[in-house]
């Protein structure tokens, strides 16, 4: 879905060309994470985002403060 909107909107593609991990994320890799929430060692996890996004939205802040230094 993320190369889908990749090729059709800039902003997702600058987003996923800006992730931590230079790469996207599999399903594996979701599923992994759903996997470790049932279990018994996320028991004390509630009422929380988990971002499963190789870092994209942690960096978009400096991609997003490097362009309004470039627009300047």
């Amino acid at each position: 879905m993320g190369q889908q909107e990749k090729s059709q909107q800039e902003q997702m593609k600058v987003m996923l060309d800006n992730t931590l991990l230079q790469r996207e994320g599999g399903p594996i890799e979701i599923a992994n994470t759903i996997e470790f929430l049932i279990s018994d060692k996320a028991s004390c996890i509630t009422g929380t985002d988990i971002l499963v996004d190789g870092g994209t939205t942690a960096n978009m802040r400096k991609v997003q403060a490097f362009e309004g230094e470039n627009n300047n």
